[in-house]
């Protein structure tokens, strides 16, 4: 029923991105009925699928009522917390994911949601230029309502759940929103924006700063591993590093970024790791048994002025790494931190990614695009089983009340303060469970939105 094309480009959520159509030419409405495309997600799962085995071949496709239906009740369920794969193989509209995987571009307001374990709901990310970040919404602004009703959790299941997502309304252009907030427990405030599109710049913050010691630090806040645009843009980042005198240390700060495309991860970490390193392997991918073909390494790798290639004059030369995290760091993300491990000291502050050591080949059908989890990935001694996620060695919480750069040597937000204090010598290292777990993102992802965890806001 699929018509394939006959190469694939590797793109993560990981996603190892595939233009693979279904649903195409003069029998694209009999196929693209209901019954078609539960057959075409049917066959993805019962085919190609990471863990076909655990799919109920014998279910029948036609009694669903969709495709989402379909790969909600037949993906992988087993495990703990709902299931290994609750939320990561989902269906989402195609040109949404084109759009915001080629061009970092989504329709939304510009603004993350999270809530803590009081079911209070904060800006905690505003993404500049966006229509909440032109009408003064900050970091740290406690949303005490959403065109006039207050946010909720829903806490019956096995992940807390905001209504955040309902209380914006669909994700079309021209959809007004008012958000009532306050700040630093000031008066109500309230803004009125509308929906429109929203173009991330995926390298948010970059500064270099000397500390009171003479270290040179690096700070890179990355939010998203778009193809050609991040790539670029993390180029352009450590080129300003490398014209400034370079760094002697770098702080990496993924807190928010849920992942993207496999050869963005494969630039950032061979900008981290250094021309020492070319060559060497950074991720290595294997798909079920019959789909040898779904297989790639990825190696750090060097070339001027070449899309999916590090520019080597911008490499760091360093040995080890500081990386913030929280369980929103999520797939590619988990990809660098794993893949530097075998070439450097990797030090992870803040709290447990969030668990996702796999990636999808997504699958155009139907004006839909089907990211169903294909390939797991291993580093270059063969560890990569961190379902569970990627503990912190520094255990801190994701301080929502500071901003996200390094301002000084003292004063900075929580997980930033603390490598620059192990950084000077001032404070060591402590893992164990940290109270930042129990901060949850409002943007959790379902089978309907799930490319909203790497989107990382509404």
């Amino acid at each position: 029923m699929t018509n394939r094309a006959p190469t694939l480009q590797r793109v993560t959520l990981f996603i190892a991105a595939a233009a693979l159509a279904a649903c195409g030419g003069d029998d694209s409405a009999q196929e693209c009925s209901i019954t078609g495309q539960n057959n075409f997600v049917f066959q993805q799962l019962t085919d190609d699928y990471l863990w076909r085995d655990f799919v109920n071949a014998s279910a029948n496709p036609a009694s669903f009522d969709s495709p989402e239906a379909l790969l909600q009740a037949l993906k992988r369920q087993d495990g703990a917390s709902g299931g290994i794969d609750d939320v990561y193989s989902f269906i989402t509209d195609q040109g949404a994911f084109t759009s915001l995987l080629e061009d970092g571009q989504f329709t939304g307001i510009g603004v993350r949601f999270d809530f803590d374990d009081s079911d209070d709901h904060f800006a905690t990310y505003v993404i500049d230029g966006s229509p909440v970040g032109n009408a003064g919404l900050l970091r740290g602004d406690l949303i005490q309502r959403i065109n006039g009703v207050a946010p909720t959790v829903d806490r019956s299941g096995d992940f807390p759940r905001s209504n955040i997502s309902s209380l914006l309304g669909p994700n079309d252009e021209g959809v007004p929103v008012e958000i009532a907030f306050s700040r630093n427990g000031g008066a109500t405030q309230t803004i009125n924006v509308t929906k429109r599109v929203v173009t991330i710049d995926s390298t948010q913050v970059v500064t270099r700063t000397t500390t009171a010691g003479g270290a040179d630090v690096g700070y890179v806040l990355f939010t998203n591993f778009f193809r050609a645009k991040s790539r670029t843009e993390l180029n352009n980042a450590f080129t300003a590093f490398a014209n400034n005198g370079g760094v002697d240390e770098l702080i990496l700060d993924l807190r928010y970024n849920g992942g993207g495309d496999v050869a963005t991860s494969t630039v950032l970490g061979s900008l981290i790791a250094g021309t020492d390193n070319e060559g060497g392997v950074l991720s290595n991918a294997q798909a079920n048994p019959d789909h040898p073909e779904y297989e790639f390494i990825e190696r750090l790798r060097f070339a001027d002025n070449m899309d999916g290639f590090a520019q080597a004059a911008s490499a760091l030369d360093i040995n080890r790494v500081f990386v913030i995290t929280t369980a929103s760091s999520c797939s590619a993300s988990e990809l660098v931190i794993n893949g530097l491990e075998p070439y450097m000291d990797v030090v992870v502050i803040g709290g447990t990614t969030c668990g996702k050591p796999v990636g999808q080949l997504p699958m155009n059908f139907c004006n839909k695009t089907a990211a169903l989890v294909n390939f797991q990935t291993v580093n270059a001694n063969g560890q990569g089983d961190y379902f569970d996620g990627i503990a912190p060695d520094c255990a801190v919480e994701d301080d929502w009340a500071n901003p996200l750069d390094v301002t000084g040597d003292t004063g900075n937000e929580a997980s930033i303060q603390r490598a620059l204090n192990v950084i000077g010598g001032t404070a060591t290292c402590t893992s164990g469970a940290v109270a930042a777990q129990r901060k949850f993102t409002a943007a959790r992802p379902n089978v309907v939105n799930g490319w909203r965890q790497w989107v990382g806001a509404y």
